[in-house]
């Protein structure tokens, strides 16, 4: 009997992490970089779903030049960067 108890917690502990996983999402990231290769820091980043034109998120660089928008549903986005000077 107290195997089959040890087994049914188990398989318990499973399906709860199962719902527990929500949808599937996706990430964008990248880094900025000019003509030369340089890195380019502060430069803003504009994230827009494809699919409703709507802006899902805007972020900048790091002064490494890397950006990262993380859990965005799965889909088609277009990237917009801007920075002062170019």
């Amino acid at each position: 009997m107290k195997h089959y108890l040890s087994t049914l917690i188990l398989m318990l502990s499973c399906a709860c992490l199962a719902f527990a996983q929500g949808g599937a999402t996706g990430a964008i990231s990248g880094t900025v970089q000019d003509a030369s290769g340089a890195v380019v820091s502060g430069a803003k980043i504009r994230i827009t779903s494809e699919a409703t034109g709507q802006q899902v998120r805007e972020l900048a660089s790091d002064e490494a030049g890397i950006f990262t928008a993380t859990l965005l549903p799965v889909g088609n986005y277009t990237v917009e960067v801007n920075a002062t000077g170019f």
